[in-house]
């Protein structure tokens, strides 16, 4: 190998080891975001009746303030 193609390939390896690390940090991100929406949804599943009430009755409050019509 020229000297020219061997710098090019380290210079490549070395782009692609920095994307391998970018790419290992963001699968840590997701696996952490994945984790925090597991338990989200598990709280919302074991409270789930207390959560349908919450928003029937946020549905009926929204429901009671919108203005009526009224036929003549």
């Amino acid at each position: 190998l020229s000297k020219s193609r061997e710098l090019e390939l380290r210079e490549e390896v070395a782009s692609l080891r920095r994307e391998k690390q970018e790419m290992q940090y963001n699968i840590c991100l997701l696996e952490e975001d994945n984790q925090t929406l597991r338990e989200e949804l598990q709280q919302l599943q074991d409270g789930g009746d207390e959560s349908q009430d919450f928003v029937m009755q946020q549905s009926f409050r929204s429901e009671e303030a919108q203005p009526r019509l009224t036929s003549r």
